[in-house]
């Protein structure tokens, strides 16, 4: 758990003897990156950016992070934005949620046990349970690796579903919707959606290639970019 300040124009105070008044912040619980759970991976800005450190094999040797608080019941909005210095070289790039004391190498080898897992662009192809899930793959409007791009997520802990959508970026395909199903997808109405197990859940982030210029930026409480579905709320602490 991250533990924010918030700024002196978001103080609570209180008055004592008269005139007296004492400041106090208000602290403010974000989700983030796990730092024990980094590896070949590095945290910044208050554990909420991971950053690919390059050193790659291509064993899948883990290379990632998850988050902290698991959840294991509820519906929850969350969105990762993607960067890197080039926008057409390969990417590993991989977010999703998977199991509480799952392993990055879960993700970094296309089976996501207890999980699913959203490779990055252009394919934008979907794995969940070291199953293929083609109903669920995503449509690149501009034909990137994702450099640039903020991917939404909606996970469904009651009905044991999720849906991706990139909602901002060189990659924003409006008319696509949750999974470039054309709307025919809808979190908010159970429609549609890749299923997954039931358990305890965390977040996702991976990488899987030697580009040190790759960003993993984890943002659970807003505000968002994307529409956050009804009845979803951001990722609690």
């Amino acid at each position: 758990m991250n533990k924010i300040l918030t700024t002196r124009s978001q103080l609570r105070y209180t008055l004592e003897s008269g005139r007296r008044v004492i400041f106090e912040p208000l602290i403010v619980c974000v989700v983030a990156w796990d730092p024990a759970t980094a590896v070949r991976t590095t945290l910044t800005v208050n554990n909420t950016v991971a950053t690919n450190t390059g050193i790659w094999d291509a064993g899948f040797t883990s290379q990632g992070v998850t988050s902290d608080h698991p959840q294991s019941t509820g519906k929850y909005y969350f969105e990762i934005t993607y960067n890197a210095a080039s926008s057409s070289s390969f990417t590993g790039l991989g977010i999703g949620v998977g199991p509480q004391g799952g392993t990055v190498d879960d993700f970094n080898s296309n089976e996501a046990p207890d999980g699913v897992v959203l490779y990055g662009g252009p394919s934008w192809q979907v794995f969940a349970n070291a199953h293929y899930d083609s109903s669920a793959s995503l449509v690149s409007l501009g034909g990137t690796n994702g450099a640039g791009d903020t991917i939404g997520c909606a996970v469904d802990l009651v009905n044991h579903k999720v849906w991706f959508m990139v909602v901002a970026g060189p990659d924003y395909y409006p008319a696509g919707g949750w999974n470039s199903n054309g709307g025919s997808w809808n979190p908010a109405t159970n429609l549609g959606g890749t299923t997954i197990t039931s358990g305890s859940k965390l977040i996702f982030g991976t990488f899987n290639d030697g580009d040190a210029t790759e960003t993993l930026k984890i943002n659970t409480n807003g505000p968002f970019l994307g529409v956050v579905p009804a009845g979803f709320i951001g990722w609690p602490c």
